[in-house]
């Protein structure tokens, strides 16, 4: 959706018209991203509501404050990435270039997260990875890591602040 939403206008020569109506580029950009915070709330109630059927039919013992911090962690991941593809989207214009890199990022990520621990020397190095805040407090047995979830949804922000001045600076006549 991140990916989309800016470079897929383009892709469909459709930004023009959008740009056209009196709203500025900031504007459109941080509206966006605000269809990206809905639509990953939409997918957390769905996964927390799923979730916990599937634990009333299943009859596992799992406590549904745990599935509910799990599904509030999950929505803040998704908003950082989507966060993430719409920066690169700003910046390149090309929903391929959105999609790929934050794939990609994500993969580093989280194989970073997973196997710098396994060196002592490495393993402080995991906790710059996304999945750090995401998994890492073991949110089904833990609770929710209120910390994580402000980490998690600032770099969000942050992300999106840097993606404004590049939206702003690109042309668009292409």
């Amino acid at each position: 959706m991140g990916a989309r939403a800016l470079a897929g206008e383009e892709r469909q020569r459709t930004m023009g018209l959008l740009l056209a109506s009196p709203i500025t580029r900031r504007r459109v950009v941080l509206e966006k991203f605000g269809a990206i915070v809905v639509h990953a709330s939409v997918v957390g109630v769905g996964t927390f509501v799923g979730t916990w059927a599937g634990i009333a039919i299943a009859g596992v013992e799992l406590s549904l404050g745990g599935v509910a911090a799990a599904s509030v962690l999950l929505v803040c991941f998704g908003i950082f990435l989507g966060a993430l593809s719409l920066a690169l989207s700003a910046a390149s214009g090309i929903a391929a270039v959105a999609t790929y890199g934050t794939v990609g990022i994500g993969l580093v990520s989280y194989f970073a997260w997973a196997f710098l621990p396994v060196n002592e020397r490495l393993a402080d190095w995991a906790q710059l990875s996304p999945f750090h805040y995401f998994l890492g407090s073991e949110p089904l047995v833990n609770g929710l890591a209120w910390g994580d979830a402000a980490i998690l949804l600032g770099l969000s922000l942050l992300v999106v602040g840097i993606s404004l001045p590049f939206f702003d600076r690109r042309d668009l006549h292409r």
